[in-house]
C-alpha cells in the first residue's frame, strides 16, 4: 500500500481508502508511502492528487507532504493549495541557486512569497563556512526559520532499523533542530488559522 493505490483507485478513493493506506507509527503519525517503484512523475493526475490531499486535511490534524524536487503541473497546483512550503535548500552555491530558480517559479505561478519558510539542512554555524546562514536568507530573500546540523550518523541508523530518530537518541543537535523546526512550523500554523 502506498501513494500509488490512492492515485489508481480514481472515483473509488474516499476517507476508508485514506485510512487503509495510511500506516500508523507507534507515536500516531500516520504515514502514506511512496511507491516501492519507479514511475514517470508527470503523468500524475492534478485532479486525482488534490482530492487526495483534501481527504487527508479532513481526516487528519496535520498534513506534511514531501514534494518532489522536479516540478510539475501537479506538484506546483499541491504547492499552491498548501498553507505553507518549506523549501529545503544547503548553504552551498548549487543549492542556493536551485532554491532561487524554485522561488522565482513560484512568484511567476502568482504564490506569495510569506508562504515559503526557508530551512537549511546539513547546515554549518562556524565562523569559518563560506555561506553564513544569513547569506542564504539575503540571497533567498526570506528568514531562515531553522537550520538543520548534520545528525552523527542517528539518522541512517533510524531508518535502518524502521524508527524515528528520537527513538535511538534525544540527545543530538539534529532531533533538537528538528524539535525547534517542529515547534516553529506548530506556531506558524496557529498563528495562521487565528
Amino acid at each position: 500500500r502506498s501513494i500509488l493505490s490512492l492515485l489508481e483507485a480514481e472515483d473509488r478513493l474516499d476517507m476508508d481508502m485514506i485510512r487503509n493506506v495510511a500506516s500508523k507509527s507507534s507515536e500516531g503519525i500516520y504515514i502514506i508511502t511512496s511507491p516501492a517503484e519507479i514511475m514517470p512523475i508527470e503523468q500524475i493526475d492534478v485532479d486525482q492528487v488534490l482530492r487526495i490531499v483534501a481527504l487527508a486535511r479532513a481526516q487528519f490534524d496535520v498534513v506534511l507532504l514531501d514534494l518532489p524536487s522536479t516540478w510539475t503541473s501537479w506538484s506546483l497546483s499541491v504547492a499552491a493549495e498548501s498553507r505553507s512550503i518549506v523549501l529545503v535548500t544547503e548553504q552551498s552555491l548549487a543549492h542556493l541557486r536551485q532554491a532561487r530558480r524554485v522561488l522565482d517559479l513560484f512568484g511567476e505561478v502568482g504564490m506569495k512569497s510569506d508562504k515559503v519558510k526557508i530551512v537549511v539542512n546539513r547546515a554549518s554555524k562556524g565562523r569559518f563556512r563560506n555561506i553564513s546562514l544569513q547569506d542564504v536568507a539575503d540571497t533567498l530573500g526570506g528568514e531562515v526559520i531553522a537550520a538543520i546540523r548534520e545528525d552523527g550518523g542517528d539518522l541512517a541508523k533510524a531508518i535502518d532499523e524502521g524508527k524515528l530518530v528520537t527513538q535511538i537518541t534525544r540527545r543530538s543537535n539534529f532531533v533538537r533542530d528538528i524539535d525547534d523546526l517542529a515547534q516553529k512550523l506548530g506556531d506558524s500554523m496557529e498563528i495562521a488559522q487565528s
